[in-house]
């Protein structure tokens, strides 16, 4: 087989796995030996841009400094190979042997090894070139020896040559010629000669297919493909550095061409894709992705935007396209487009429009079926032109409305937009919220000035919201209980031509009706009067405690936690809550079965129920006593607790445990400052804050030596010389005594109870 002739200015080569053309031929200055300088196709690559120690040896076609000299004896240097060296190099198996071969089945991960005897044989049978459909080809410079191809009969289909190193389209031609059923050709990556004979070649019909993306081929030359390439149907032509798409006078044009990509190009204006698009009587699919164009001229202002009506799938993605004129134009110009792409476009933030963005651009074509690669079902459309219809009515003028794309044709559809029943509104929960103040009195309002001042709160809920609900979310925010026998009336005040006045909500049983029945806006007031005036107020919530048996005591040591067992085998998890109300009690509540005032919409979004967290079924409740020992710390953790609780007048001690230390402490803080406000109820004339709970440690008093005073010697009848033995130090609530290492957490909630 003939090999490829030695290397000329033009020609390929390869080094590494880096691919550049060769600029020049010869000596360099310095140096000895024969150079090639060399213009990479990465530019990155190169060190300079021909010239040498200011010695001019050739010049680049690129910007910058793409190309470096490579000696011609360099040991990676490649120039390539003929087409069918490539092809039997990488299909063709020639090697006989008739040694037993082992084959590992790919199933088995490599533990299956099976023997394969006459291997070689069966590869042989298979090896068939002339079967070969689809191919791919690395390292080919030359179409070889005259109807070289041609001999071996090949029936290939598609062909990808893609970063090859041929040179000119001649031998791309040759290449074809000799492929009768060949459909499909890829040429990305290449670096091909302007293609001026082209003209006096024969055209290969049976290609319909060509992708020349990243080749620097000029708009000109794509032009002259389609007297080579009659029948081409689809072409890519992306990173060309094309500024235009415009046709050479007197060119010939792609007849049955129906798509067509230029992505990733320069193109800024959009009066060159529609002349193309118009010259394209055929064409279907357009792609324009990534290029610079920032504004559609209407029809009416450009001659050049006339309607196609071929055109049916449009990308415009990643454009500078910043305002909804242009996809007015658009829609004016292509409105038959079933498919279309503006995707990352300067128009999507605009802030008055970019939440609805999709529905607005859905309306504007009556055709789409996929919108940004995403399909349109039925319902969206319908909801979607709804939706435009009130936005225009609201944003636009009535004597510039009939201007609006598809206003008038959806007008005869729907009916005007003050004659539609109810234009769809965005599916926001929070733009349907409205914002009510309350605020807890003893006394019936009269006036809205009892709504303000101290006390009061804010709630935002939905109108579809019941009075029922709406009397349980109040006594929420306000951190109000009341008990079962209290009767808790809610009352308004609104606004009135007259002034505020405030009426009661709940008259006749209505607490099954919505807010939006009383009329209640934005800004209302709602207040809460109770006739019983016992309330409760939560000192403390820690939404998991766990509970422990606590074994008979032995000593007046005090409780240690290393005594209970096994901390993990706890026999009880749930919430803790302190409740103030006459007395303070410690509860704590099955968090399993919380009671839920939540229905309808609020109950589509569980993780925000405003309910979430409320108390459950009563586990065990601790009335705390400031004087008492109904709280008791233990003495070898700061974790862990004894409460005495209490029912019926029955009374058990059992132990907690909080998994956090932090909870623990809070814990402490809570009862500390319960402490100190009933103590001072109860002791004003001597009310000292600093006094602390009785369970806290006690604080240690100064005993040391002043200055000037001295220690004499005590003599004690009967008494030892032997110092005293320590006795272990008692645990206080804020931590455990000097020297007693501290038990871990409780272990963490994946337990189930």
């Amino acid at each position: 087989m003939s090999r490829p002739p030695h290397p000329a200015v033009g020609s390929r080569i390869e080094l590494g796995k880096h691919i550049g053309t060769i600029r020049y031929i010869g000596p360099v200055a310095g140096y000895a030996g024969r150079w090639y300088g060399v213009e990479w196709d990465e530019p990155c690559r190169g060190k300079h841009d021909g010239s040498k120690d200011g010695v001019r040896y050739f010049t680049c076609t690129a910007p910058g400094t793409p190309a470096s000299f490579v000696k011609e004896t360099a040991p990676t240097l490649s120039l390539g190979t003929t087409f069918l060296d490539a092809l039997e190099k990488k299909y063709l198996d020639v090697s006989e042997s008739d040694q037993v071969e082992t084959v590992v089945l790919g199933s088995s991960g490599g533990a299956i090894v099976v023997e394969a005897p006459r291997l070689s044989k069966v590869r042989r049978r298979l090896a068939r070139l002339e079967d070969l459909k689809v191919v791919s080809l690395d390292g080919v410079s030359s179409p070889g020896e005259n109807s070289e191809i041609e001999s071996k009969s090949l029936k290939i289909q598609s062909l990808d040559l893609s970063k090859s190193l041929l040179a000119t389209w001649d031998d791309v031609l040759r290449i074809v010629a000799q492929l009768p059923r060949l459909t499909s050709l890829s040429l990305d990556d290449n670096r091909l000669a302007s293609p001026g004979f082209l003209g006096t070649v024969n055209d290969h019909r049976s290609l319909q297919e060509l992708t020349l993306n990243n080749c620097h081929i000029p708009i000109h030359e794509i032009w002259t493909l389609s007297s080579v390439f009659p029948g081409l149907r689809h072409l890519e032509v992306a990173q060309n550095h094309l500024t235009s798409l415009d046709a050479p006078l007197g060119s010939c044009v792609f007849r049955q061409l129906e798509s067509l990509n230029v992505a990733s190009n320069e193109i800024a204006d959009w009066a060159t894709v529609a002349r193309t698009i118009r010259i394209l009587d055929t064409l279907q699919r357009l792609v324009v992705a990534d290029n610079l164009i920032n504004v559609i001229p209407s029809p009416a202002a450009s001659e050049e935007s006339a309607a196609s009506t071929s055109l049916r799938h449009l990308s415009l993605q990643s454009n500078r396209i910043h305002s909804w004129t242009s996809i007015d134009a658009l829609a004016a110009c292509y409105p038959d487009l079933v498919g279309l792409n503006v995707q990352d476009n300067a128009f999507l933030d605009d802030p008055a429009t970019r939440g609805c963005a999709r529905q607005l651009l859905l309306a504007r074509f009556a055709k789409l079926s996929s919108l940004n690669n995403s399909p349109i079902a039925n319902s969206e459309r319908k909801d979607s032109e709804l939706f435009y219809l009130a936005f225009i009515a609201k944003a636009v003028p009535p004597q510039d409305r009939p201007k609006q794309p598809r206003w008038l044709a959806l007008c005869a559809q729907y009916g005007a937009p003050d004659e539609v029943q109810a234009a769809p509104a965005l599916n926001n929960l929070n733009s349907r919220l409205i914002e009510l103040y309350v605020k807890p009195l003893s006394t019936v309002p009269t006036t809205r000035s009892d709504e303000l001042g101290p006390g009061t709160s804010t709630i935002k809920v939905l109108p579809s919201m019941n009075l029922k609900t709406l009397r349980a979310k109040v006594l929420k925010s306000l951190n109000l209980r009341p008990p079962r026998t209290a009767s808790v009336r809610l009352w308004a005040i609104l606004h009135a031509k007259t002034g505020w006045v405030a009426g009661e909500m709940d008259l006749g049983g209505d607490g099954g009706k919505e807010i939006d029945f009383w009329g209640l806006e934005n800004g209302s007031g709602r207040q809460g009067a109770m006739e019983n005036d016992e309330i409760e107020s939560v000192l403390y919530v820690c939404r998991e405690v766990m509970v422990y048996r606590v074994p008979p005591r032995t000593s007046n040591a005090g409780y240690r936690a290393e005594g209970w067992g096994d901390l993990s085998a706890y026999i009880w998890k749930g919430r803790m809550r302190i409740i103030e109300s006459e007395k303070c009690t410690i509860r704590l509540e099955d968090a399993s079965s919380v009671d839920c005032f939540c229905a309808g919409d609020w109950a589509r979004l569980p993780m925000v129920c405003p309910c979430v967290g409320t108390s459950g079924e009563v586990f065990a409740q601790c009335p705390y006593d400031v004087t008492g020992t109904s709280v008791e710390p233990v003495l070898d953790s700061s974790r862990y607790f004894v409460l005495r609780v209490e029912d019926a007048g029955r009374k058990a001690y059992i132990g907690i445990g909080f998994a956090e230390r932090s909870d623990a402490f809070d814990f402490n803080v809570a009862l500390q400052d319960y402490t100190k406000r009933q103590k001072a109820l109860l002791n004003p004339e001597t009310n000292d804050p600093s006094t602390p709970s009785p369970h806290l440690p006690a604080v240690k008093k100064d005993f040391s030596l002043k200055q000037g005073q001295t220690l004499g010697s005590i003599s004690i009848p009967g008494g030892s010389s032997a110092p005293p033995k320590k006795k272990p130090a008692s645990g206080g609530l804020l931590g455990s005594g000097s020297g007693i290492p501290l038990l871990p957490p409780p272990p963490p909630s994946s337990r189930k109870t």
